[in-house]
Order: C-alpha cells, then structure tokens, then sequence
C-alpha cells in the first residue's frame, strides 16, 4: 500500500465537512454561541505502519462503489435524511472512466435545486483510492455558480486493506471563500476501519463495512477571529454497493444523517431534473476526466 496512505492512531489530529452549506451554518452558528454545522488529505503522521506489513483486513474493495457498473453511462445514488422530512434528498451522480492508464470515479453532487454542489475525482491505487481533484460549488445572490478549488495536502479516499485496528487514512484540505478572502477555511478528515457488520440497505439484508470518521473544520477570519468545529461520524458501505449510511455528531448531537434511497440511471435522474423544470443538468464531468 502506498506509504503516504496511512498513519497510526495516537498522535495525528483527527478529524472533515460535508457540504459547503454546513461551513457557512457552522460560522453562523458560532457567531452566536450556538453549536451547529457542514469529497481531502494531508499527511500528519506520528509512525506511519510499515510498507512490508501483512494486511489485517482485506477485500474492502468488495463494499466500494462497483466502477465497472459505473462506467456503463453512469449512475445517481439518491440520499434521504433520516428521521426528518425537513432536509432534502442529496443527488450523487457517480461514473468511472479511464484516462491515460488511470482509473478514475467521478462523483458529481446535486442539492434539492438539481444545481451541481461538489465535484471530486477519485483515482484508482494499489490499496484504494486516492483523492486526485475537489471542486466545492458555491451560489451567489443572483443564483451564479462560483466554484472553490481546495488546496489539498494528502490524497487518501478508501482503502482496500488494512494493515492494523489502529490505522488511520488521512484527509486534509484548505480554502478561501471568494466573498471574502480574510476567511480561510482547514477541513481534515481521518478514516479508521470499525469492522464487517450485518445491515438493512432498502429494507433488505446486507453486509456493511462500517468506517469511524473523524473530522475538524477550522475558520480562520483575520476580523473577527477563529473557531472550530470536530465531530465523529459514522459510514457505512454494503457489499456491491458502496456507501449506503453517512451521518455527523458533535457533542454527542446527530447533527445529520442520510441512508440510501434509491439508486436510478443517469437518464432517469436527467428526467426527474426535467420535469422540475430544469433544462439540462450540468453532466459533463464524463468527457472531462483528468489526465
């Protein structure tokens, strides 16, 4: 497995975000003493495990997304937030491509308006996925896209094999919002494997492979000074699926949580978009994969 992959527990920060919107409802909150929120990776090791180590757990790759259903035109996985008919649905167009000897999946994320809100490359290592590109998506007052390109300092996404319980993946990134630069935003993540559990996935039985996520959000305003937001959170990926259980607490409060709905074709999800008025989605990720 590529060294850069992986650290052990003890002495790295842990800790990531969700959406964008749960940065700007984090600092909002903050402002006003109330604790509230939001695709990566740096290295902050203390003794990473040795390349030669035998792998503790293997064929995690079995519960990834399958990339060969994927590259057949593509496929949107509906989330649905649990417990609450407030929070809509999160759209999660998935598709893999190659480019240039590399594999890559591509997820293209749509908020309840059908407006693309994150971008993220993934590509394709011995051992996993790495992170290879991140687009997070903003919206003006005048409803006008404006993109922000993280700068990222690590690349690990998920793992296919575990060398130890005390492994830990790292995820790390940083930005400025375009509104105002003052504001610098550091979002790290870290991902440890909990086990192979039994699960419900649409109300049929499953195998899951469950990850515990830890993760710190980190504003810094030159104005108005700084604060921070960490959280530990749960996923849960089924066998031949992928990830089917997402949630976020902090201070022993489930702040959000989503399952897996539904998962429909690309031209299902482009008619569903259409018959809520929207024209044409902003599908073009699959002629643009990175080389």
């Amino acid at each position: 497995m590529p060294k850069h992959w992986q650290t052990t527990l003890g002495c790295s920060s842990s800790l990531q975000l969700d959406s964008l919107s749960d940065i700007r409802d984090m600092k909002n909150a903050a402002w006003n003493c109330i604790v509230g929120l939001c695709l990566i990776i740096g290295i902050m090791s203390c003794g990473e495990t040795g390349n030669d180590a035998a792998a503790l757990h293997t064929g995690l790759d079995a519960y990834y997304y399958d990339l060969d259903a994927l590259s057949k035109g593509g496929l949107v996985y509906r989330y649905d937030a649990v417990g609450t008919d407030t929070v809509p649905s999160e759209f999660w167009h998935l598709t893999s491509v190659e480019s240039e000897g590399n594999r890559f999946m591509i997820s293209s994320g749509y908020d309840q308006f059908f407006r693309p809100s994150f971008l993220i490359y993934e590509r394709l290592v011995p051992g996993g996925t790495v992170i290879h590109d991140y687009q997070m998506n903003m919206y003006d007052t005048a409803n006008v896209l404006q993109p922000i390109k993280p700068v990222i300092d690590g690349f690990a996404a998920y793992p296919f094999e575990i060398e130890s319980d005390e492994t830990v993946f790292v995820f790390e990134m940083s930005w400025a919002l375009p509104s105002d630069p003052n504001q610098t935003y550091t979002f790290i993540r870290n991902r440890r494997f909990v086990g192979i559990q039994d699960c419900m996935v649409q109300g049929k039985e499953s195998s899951c492979a469950e990850f515990e996520i830890r993760e710190k959000t980190i504003l810094d305003d030159k104005k108005e000074g700084g604060m921070e937001l960490e959280s530990i959170n749960t996923e849960r990926y089924a066998k031949d699926i992928g990830l089917v259980y997402f949630d976020k607490r902090s201070n022993g409060v489930t702040l959000r949580a989503f399952q897996l709905g539904a998962v429909m074709t690309t031209a299902d999800f482009e008619a569903i978009a259409q018959k809520q008025g929207v024209e044409k989605l902003l599908i073009t990720e699959i002629q643009n994969a990175p080389k």
